[in-house]
């Protein structure tokens, strides 16, 4: 009976899993306006009167935006829950489109951008947690060369980043 019960959570794991598989299969494909390509971005980003509200919405999660990131710059979108930090952060990869406003990569509208060729020009840190049911050293490819990470040989990091707050960050980061 024991053993039985575990299959029917296994195989209600399985369902649920499968239904999400499904629902993205099911989703439209994005719809794609850009024809321009960027080849490599140097990194800066201008806001310029962006403003956003979510189809349904009441009152707009973002309303006349402004700001400038320079390339190479580092910045931390800081601000009471609500305030529209993600909004903004989802903009640029182009998940929503603003309603007014415009956004720039390098002085280029990322509008015009091909969402391929933006994308690749983008990284992101969610502040979703992931975890992974993996074993620790293939998520800590650090250290020695790409031959060496691929046969199993990992360098553990030589310092541990463990911040909790930005002011005493090793690496300088303002808050």
């Amino acid at each position: 009976m024991k053993r039985l019960t575990g299959v029917n959570q296994s195989l209600q794991r399985g369902l649920a899993a499968s239904e999400n598989v499904f629902r993205l299969i099911d989703e439209e494909a994005e719809a794609d306006s850009g024809t321009h390509d960027l080849a490599r971005a140097k990194g800066r980003i201008d806001f310029s009167d962006v403003n956003l509200t979510y189809p349904g919405g009441t009152r707009p999660a973002l309303d006349r935006v402004s700001f400038t990131i320079q390339a190479g710059e580092t910045v931390a979108l800081v601000g009471a829950s609500g305030a529209g930090k993600s909004h903004a952060r989802q903009l640029l990869p182009r998940f929503y489109s603003p309603d007014s406003g415009q956004i720039l990569l390098d002085g280029v509208d990322i509008a015009t951008l091909r969402l391929a060729s933006l994308r690749a020009n983008i990284a992101l840190v969610s502040q979703d947690i992931v975890l992974l049911t993996i074993p620790s050293p293939p998520t800590l490819p650090t250290g020695g060369s790409p031959d060496e990470r691929r046969r199993g040989r990992f360098a553990p990091p030589k310092r541990p980043m463990q911040c909790s707050s930005s002011a005493r960050c090793p690496t300088g980061c303002a808050r």
